[in-house]
């Protein structure tokens, strides 16, 4: 499993101060307030965080048709901006995150651009 560093700001849901650390989502410290997340919270918060660098790490050629839609979806783009940014019809984009079909290489290297994934 990849370590999840970084600083994070959170704010306490309790007081609502903002709340900072440098570490894991899991070392979370307690607010000044006291409250602090259940440690299964804190750890779920954490595997979400690792699964979606994951995702976003991932080249589209390598990535599942479930995968490209996750990272459309990430990208904040619906299926119709995307397509019109790839120069495709919305329902070939469709086909793709479906099942139906495999895209081209090339248009896999469009979609890593169009997105911001993959490999530089």
């Amino acid at each position: 499993m990849s370590s999840v560093l970084g600083f994070y700001d959170a704010v306490c849901p309790k007081c609502r101060r903002r709340i900072g650390w440098q570490g894991t989502p899991a070392q979370r410290p307690a607010c000044s307030c006291g409250h602090r997340p259940s440690q299964e919270s804190l750890d779920h918060d954490e595997r979400q965080i690792r699964e979606m660098r994951e995702l976003l790490a991932k080249h589209p050629i390598k990535a599942s048709h479930d995968e490209r839609r996750r990272q459309r979806v990430a990208a904040g783009l619906t299926l119709r901006q995307a397509a019109k940014l790839l120069g495709i019809f919305p329902s070939d984009l469709s086909d793709y995150e479906n099942c139906r079909s495999e895209p081209s290489a090339e248009l896999c290297e469009a979609i890593a651009k169009v997105y911001g994934v993959g490999d530089p």
